[in-house]
């Protein structure tokens, strides 16, 4: 294994500087036997341990769907909770939805991962049948944190609403022919 080299130091010669070259650390741990030999041929001999610290590794988010159906009430569950994960065994992840929201209809626990239809939202598949949030994870390493970006699709659902029509009141002559208009009323289906 050539992942590590070592050359005289240039500044003191008394001593070497050993660099990584590159390559898969796989161990956590590598030993190495050094050989010093002077210019008379005395020789001494000596190791060095080379521990691997682990480094951080971004946590891992994948696309999804959820669905909730249109004219849910405010605060509404969307699906379970969003999914990520970390390599890193002692780090918790954080969740924050950073596109794809911008008329503020979901809002997401930033522990849970669980979203949430907004206490303003009125969502209306007729109107907006399908939301793309951009959700972000971070990692909680407090010297450098990772994040990722998953797009969570929320389909609003159709259902069946209520036709409407508004109330009036008309008069008609006694002496009218048939078939004269007499008023028109007003309604419509939402779904139509």
């Amino acid at each position: 294994l050539n992942i590590f080299n070592i050359n005289p130091h240039p500044l003191n010669k008394k001593g070497a500087v050993i660099k990584y070259t590159g390559g898969s650390l796989d161990a956590s741990e590598y030993t190495l036997s050094l050989d010093v030999t002077d210019k008379y041929g005395l020789q001494d001999f000596s190791e060095v341990v080379i521990s691997v610290a682990e480094g951080n590794s971004p946590p891992i988010i994948f696309d999804t769907s959820r669905s909730i159906a249109e004219n849910s009430a405010a605060r509404t569950s969307v699906g379970l909770p969003i999914t990520a994960s970390d390599p890193d065994p002692n780090d918790s992840l954080r969740f924050s939805i950073t596109g794809g929201n911008s008329l503020g209809y979901f809002e997401i626990d930033g522990i849970t991962g669980q979203l949430y239809l907004s206490s303003s939202a009125a969502l209306n598949f007729e109107s907006v049948p399908q939301f793309q949030l951009q959700v972000r994870v971070v990692d909680t390493n407090p010297l450098y944190p990772l994040s990722a970006i998953g797009t969570v699709y929320v389909a609003v659902l159709d259902l069946n609403e209520r036709p409407s029509c508004v109330g009036a009141s008309f008069s008609v002559d006694e002496n009218s022919r048939a078939g004269v208009a007499v008023g028109s009323v007003q309604g419509g289906d939402p779904d139509a």
